[in-house]
């Protein structure tokens, strides 16, 4: 996503640039996050005007206000929808949506012509995380078949807390993946690693969920839900803990995350199993980053005891490599039969050698010094084969 249009009336328009400093905090939080091609944005105060835009100039996404003078928003949906019908559109209200959002509409709860809303609190985070979102929705079905890019799943109804959360998500995220890049010395590599990041995708209702997950299973690396999700039109009181109790039996080695407002429903979690975190937690963004280090493998690989009992850890593959060479057996069978180790490669980006490990059973193996030593070898050809033509920076005393 490159050239946005944003549809307002002028006073959106003045606050969002004079108030909130639009474009200059977009590419502030662009360059803070070390992502490159900040989007540029193009202005426009009427609906008529936005139409006529898109007929001369190509736009890779349209963000329209709530408000505006000569059209309603979700008729505005519909006309750009039949001028280019595969371009994201997004809705973003001050407050409260407006009525036809609360209705059931066409396919996935979704009125005519809008992708997604988004709750406006003047935060710029907003922005980078719902352009993010879109470049996500517009690349996985490409990333996923053909360089086995993985997914997160996150199921959320509610626009203010889609508004709050995704850019939470995104930040933890791409922080994350800036701390793998430490560990690459070569350029190429380091741009690699930004773009194989897992994707994010929304849904905002049971039948999205389960739509997103059978289509791509096989490359989910986590999902995380709100307790409460509408189904068949109708607000579930358990939908998301139905959605994650089927996803914990078909896949029991994808972690999950339970969300609510309400701390008392951590005991459904329990029961599940699943992590839990309360939305209104003043640690929230502590809680998800825990999440993230701990259940998705980003961080850290964290070997542990049968019981929990951390015992070592490892930044990167060459630690991961030494520390299995002595790791205790028990260790050893606790992590892989969770599939820890093909985890925490796909969440470091290390895809190719993910998919290879990930297959691996116990049972493929006469023993399990047998089974550590093949995961050795594979981990020690893959870091060689990849250094192979790397010139590195000399620095005394490293």
């Amino acid at each position: 996503v490159r050239d946005v249009l944003l549809v307002s009336t002028p006073y959106d328009a003045w606050i969002l640039e004079e108030d909130c400093r639009l474009s200059e905090r977009i590419i502030h939080e662009y360059r803070g996050l070390n992502l490159s091609n900040p989007p540029r944005f193009t202005w426009v105060s009427r609906a008529q005007e936005a139409l006529e835009m898109l007929e001369e100039k190509k736009f890779d996404m349209v963000i329209t206000m709530s408000q505006l003078a000569d059209m309603d928003v979700f008729t505005l949906g519909e006309e750009i929808k039949k001028i280019v019908p595969d371009l994201p559109v997004v809705l973003m209200a001050h407050d409260s949506l407006p009525s036809p959002t609360r209705e059931c509409l066409l396919d996935f709860n979704r009125p005519p012509g809008i992708d997604r809303f988004f709750v406006w609190s003047g935060n710029t985070d907003i922005l980078v995380a719902l352009v993010k979102s879109a470049e996500d929705r517009l690349n996985v079905e490409h990333d996923t078949e053909f360089a086995g890019i993985r997914v997160i799943l996150f199921v959320e109804d509610s626009p203010t807390y889609i508004s709050s959360l995704l850019p939470v998500l995104y930040k933890e995220l791409v922080s994350q993946t800036q701390a793998i890049m430490e560990y690459r010395h070569h350029e190429e590599h380091k741009l690699l690693t930004m773009r194989a990041r897992p994707k994010i995708l929304v849904a905002e209702n049971f039948e999205e969920a389960n739509h997103l997950f059978e289509k791509f299973e096989p490359y989910v690396l986590g999902v995380i839900s709100d307790v409460r999700i509408p189904r068949n039109c109708v607000l579930d009181e358990n939908g998301g803990v139905a959605f994650l109790s089927r996803i914990k039996k078909e896949r029991f080695d994808i972690p999950l995350l339970l969300t609510s407002s309400e701390s008392i429903n951590a005991d459904k979690a329990i029961n599940i199993p699943a992590a839990f975190v309360d939305k209104n937690s003043p640690s929230l963004h502590d809680e998800v980053r825990s999440f993230f280090v701990d259940q998705l493998g980003f961080g850290d690989f964290i070997f542990r005891k049968p019981d929990g009992r951390e015992i070592a850890r490892a930044p990167s593959l060459r630690e991961l490599e030494e520390i299995l060479r002595r790791l205790p057996e028990d260790s050893f069978v606790h992590h892989y039969t969770r599939n820890d180790f093909s985890r925490w490669l796909f969440a470091r980006t290390e895809i190719t050698l993910a998919s290879k490990v990930r297959p691996l059973k116990g049972e493929d193996f006469s023993s399990i010094e047998d089974h550590r030593n093949y995961l050795i070898s594979m981990i020690q050809t893959w870091r060689q084969r990849r250094q192979k033509g790397v010139v590195v920076d000399f620095h005394p005393g490293d």
